[in-house]
């Protein structure tokens, strides 16, 4: 029977060599970003997959921290290096370890980076659960991510670390792998070691950073132990994790007990690759009342955060509460409106309170008659089937939203409205500035200072208010079978 060696990847020449082990997530790529600026002429290194992982994804095994020291050792007894250095993230920091607990007078040097302790991480049950469920939900491998990095992070970056992270593991190995790094302990077998160990922390790492590190494991095992701490990165110092997405943040107390992040639902680039149905889903179970951050976003500077409200029940109840929830005091929208706006903003139905709110709600359903429904329905009817027609003489590939969708919402609103077909080019540009700005393929509205110009401030919207000024005046000398009638007539309508 052939002897199972880790698929590894060599670089270099010189006369140190060096053995490099990833962590839980990831497999040897997860060194790609460093290795072009290791000095290649002085030392040879080994990037090795631990079984389970990238090329030995399917390779059977035990998947346990001895199992991986021992190939380890088969590894370079097959290279030929009788003497050799180690570096290990994460559980590669436990794996490394038993290497020089078990060939204390092969290994020159050890380099632990946020390395897991020789004695497991004892973890609370809701913490071992979040872990645990990783193997099969990307959701808790992202908050992992998240949380490990002081929760800081583009959430760009976060997506790509688990779509990498499941691509290069294998579930089963995943999952067989905590049980052994987190739960068994061999500091035994270290303590007093005389090897010189290096470890490297971040300091935005709440779980494996400077203060467990110094005070109770490496500094304390290690005879010649030494720690470095990086005061501006996370748990994946050798992956060169990104600068903050939040630049006001400045990082996690020391020593801050490890909890479950909270999903992040507010940048809009979250919504890039659909709906976070999971991210929901956590806050629901977990955090139905939860902080959220305002990151910067194409060029709008970070807010000061809001709280999302994920429950059903919650979000009644909050609706139904203006003396504790109201509208009109701050407007509805995300981003908070300049103070001078907010007279403007507070015109809108949508940033009213009662009674006011009611009362112009009352007037809108009327217009929602039976009969005006049916009329409707059978209009957009029509207006699909003309639209999907007439798109398919562009032929076999055409842009679904360019040819049907954005014409289909627009024609269906100003029927609905009755605005005249003549002046149906203005609700689109109108709805262009209100709602395309997060778009980056859309050019913002910038003001004199090239700052961009909220989309729902008088500045933006003034325009399109005045617009329903004339036409509310125009239905009350003509009236018709549309929503703006009744409103206008009732003379509620004042803008």
């Amino acid at each position: 029977m052939t002897p199972f060696v880790l698929p590894h990847t060599l670089l270099g020449e010189g006369p140190h060599h060096v053995v490099a082990v990833h962590g839980w997530f990831a497999d040897r790529d997860a060194y790609a970003a460093v290795r072009p600026d290791l000095d290649l002429s002085s030392f040879p290194y080994a990037f090795v997959d631990l079984r389970g992982y990238g090329e030995a994804m399917g390779a059977p095994g035990a998947y346990t921290t001895s199992e991986g020291a021992a190939d380890v050792l088969a590894l370079v007894g097959r290279l030929g290096w009788d003497r050799f250095s180690l570096i290990g993230h994460s559980m590669g920091g436990s794996v490394v370890q038993r290497v020089a607990a078990t060939a204390p007078h092969r290994v020159r040097r050890l380099v632990g980076v946020s390395p897991v302790p020789a004695s497991g991480l004892p973890m609370p049950p809701d913490q071992w659960g979040l872990f645990a469920d990783a193997a099969d939900r990307p959701a808790s491998r992202r908050a992992i991510i998240d949380i490990t990095t002081g929760s800081v992070r583009p959430a760009a970056w976060l997506d790509r670390m688990v779509r990498r992270s499941l691509r290069r593991s294998d579930p089963k190995a995943f999952r067989a792998w905590l049980d052994s790094w987190a739960v068994e302990d061999f500091h035994a077998d270290v303590e007093g070691s005389t090897v010189p160990a290096l470890a490297v922390v971040g300091a935005l790492d709440p779980a494996l950073g400077a203060p467990l590190t110094r005070d109770t494991c490496w500094l304390r095992w290690y005879a010649r132990g030494e720690l470095t701490e990086l005061p501006a990165a996370g748990h994946y110092a050798h992956g060169r994790d990104p600068a903050p997405a939040h630049p006001h943040r400045r990082g996690l107390p020391a020593g801050r007990r490890m909890t479950t992040a909270v999903p992040d639902v507010f940048d809009p680039r979250v919504y890039a690759a659909g709906l976070p149905h999971d991210a929901y889903r956590a806050l629901r179970e977990s955090r139905p009342v939860a902080w959220q951050d305002e990151c910067e976003v194409l060029g709008w500077p970070a807010g000061p955060g809001f709280w999302a409200v994920t429950r059903h029940a919650d979000v009644v109840r909050v609706l139904k509460d203006a003396e504790c929830f109201s509208s009109w005091l701050g407007a509805t929208q995300i981003r908070d409106p300049d103070p001078a706006d907010l007279p403007f903003i507070r015109r809108m139905m949508l940033n009213q309170d009662p009674p006011h709110h009611g009362r112009l709600r009352r007037l809108v359903s009327r217009a929602f008659t039976p009969g005006r429904i049916e009329r409707f329905t059978a209009a957009a009817r029509d207006r699909a089937r003309e639209l999907l027609t007439a798109a398919r003489e562009y032929g076999p590939v055409v842009d679904l939203v360019a040819t049907v969708t954005d014409d289909y919402a627009l024609l269906n609103l100003a029927d609905l409205l009755g605005v005249p077909e003549s002046d149906r080019g203005l609700l689109f540009g109108w709805t262009e500035r209100v709602i395309a700005y997060q778009d980056p393929d859309e050019p913002p509205v910038l003001d004199a200072d090239g700052k961009p110009v909220n989309p729902r401030s008088p500045a933006i919207l003034r325009e399109m208010f005045a617009y329903a000024q004339e036409l509310a005046a125009y239905k009350r000398r003509r009236p018709a079978d549309d929503l703006t009638t009744g409103p206008s007539r009732a003379r509620t309508l004042r803008c």
